[in-house]
Order: structure tokens, then C-alpha cells, then sequence
């Protein structure tokens, strides 16, 4: 049976707060405060994101062509942000609506939002200190 996007034992694990402090460390080299920037820029285009899907659920004919921009580019934020299992999880979404399948995107944006809550919640102060491994 394919992959359901919408089922929640077929969704990444949550994304955490290390693993993404790591991927900005170590694939852009950016040093701490750099990382803390990219952590709250995360959080706020995240939110972005997932705001633009709320409305796009909430409003009254649901236009398909928005929910597919609104995918694509949280796709885009997931890549920047090395979560490619999570980009995978929306591209598949993706292609689901491109083949005109039914999906319940209230569902898909809660277990959006848990699989973020790390980030979605992140203040810009580095709750974790310095990073591990840092020179």
C-alpha cells in the first residue's frame, strides 16, 4: 500500500531543536550566533507557512492552486532546513493534489504542526546552549 500522507504513523519523526542547530553548523558553517538567526527564521517561515495553509483550509472554495503553492514552498522551507523526509512528506501531498485526490488538509496541517512544535515554538534563545561539538 502506498505512503498516506495524512496518516500519522506515516509522518517523519518530530523535527528537534539539535538536529536542526547540527544541519545549519555543519552544511552552512555558520557559527552560533548565525545558527540562533537561522533557528528563529525557520520558526517564523514555518509559521508563515503554516498560517498560509490555515487560510487556504478556511476559505470557502479551498482553491486548489493555493494549497499546492502553500505545500510547494513549505517544501522549500523543509529542504533549507535539511528535513528532507519532512519535504518528502509534503511532496507527496503535493502530488496528491495534482492527481486530484481527496485529502483532509485540516489533519495534514495538525500533524504538521506537532511534527514542528520544536521549532514552531522556539523563542530565539538558545535553550541548549552551546553546540555540541563546537570549536
Amino acid at each position: 500500500m502506498a505512503q498516506q500522507p495524512t496518516d500519522q504513523q506515516h509522518a517523519p519523526p518530530p523535527v528537534t531543536m539539535a538536529k536542526l542547530r547540527r544541519h545549519f553548523r555543519d552544511q552552512y558553517l555558520l557559527t552560533d550566533p548565525q545558527v540562533e538567526l537561522m533557528l528563529t527564521s525557520s520558526s517564523k517561515s514555518l509559521e508563515q507557512s503554516l498560517e498560509n495553509l490555515a487560510e487556504g483550509i478556511a476559505a470557502k472554495d479551498m482553491a486548489v492552486d493555493h494549497l499546492k503553492a502553500v505545500y510547494h514552498g513549505l517544501k522549500g522551507v523543509l529542504l533549507n532546513m535539511g528535513e528532507s523526509e519532512w519535504a518528502d512528506y509534503t511532496r507527496a501531498i503535493e502530488q496528491k493534489i495534482l492527481a486530484g485526490e481527496p485529502l483532509d488538509h485540516r489533519r495534514i496541517e495538525q500533524i504538521l504542526r506537532d511534527g514542528m512544535v520544536e521549532v514552531l515554538t522556539y523563542c530565539g534563545k538558545p535553550d541548549a546552549g552551546p553546540l555540541k561539538g563546537a570549536s
